[in-house]
């Protein structure tokens, strides 16, 4: 489900959670440590697993410059 909101912002996202401030979503965004890796790595599995096989792009398989 989308959220038609005029503005995405952390304000306007907690008010149409139900938050009364802003703070859950800030967190995520600026304080929350991200392992980059295992978040590409879950990003490609649930996109394999629901959109198909996995193929090597050229940017994984061109040779180091």
């Amino acid at each position: 489900m989308r959220a038609e909101l005029p503005r995405k912002n952390c304000w306007t996202l907690a008010g149409h959670a139900g938050d009364s401030s802003p703070g859950g979503m800030r967190h995520p965004l600026s304080r929350a440590s991200w392992d980059t890796d295992g978040v590409r790595d879950d990003l490609r599995d649930f996109v394999v697993e629901h959109l198909g096989e996995a193929v090597p792009c050229w940017w994984s398989t061109r040779q180091a410059m």
